[in-house]
């Protein structure tokens, strides 16, 4: 007869916690999603150099953009041509 023994504390752990943090993204991403949904404000994420990174209803309902159109730096398109560079170095 063989027995083999592993503690498995560790990994089994870890797989929990791994867990909990993926339901608090889908929690945190659902309720992102609703305020999106509903919001009279204009908001998107952006990356650290201003380009939109995520999809905004709102923006595309008040300028007509969509996503494809707005992506990146492409929201830049919708402002007047002379509030151009103030914006971009604020």
């Amino acid at each position: 007869m063989l027995v083999v023994v592993m503690d498995t504390t560790e990994q089994v752990t870890t797989a929990r916690r791994l867990q909990q943090a993926a339901d608090e993204r889908r929690h945190i991403l659902r309720r992102y999603q609703s305020l999106m949904r509903v919001s009279v404000d204009i908001i998107w994420v952006a990356d650290p150099h201003g380009g939109m990174i995520e999809p905004s209803p709102a923006w595309e309902r008040v300028t007509g953009q969509s996503w494809a159109e707005s992506r990146g730096n492409g929201w830049l398109d919708a402002l007047h041509p002379d509030d151009i560079p103030a914006i971009i170095e604020s």
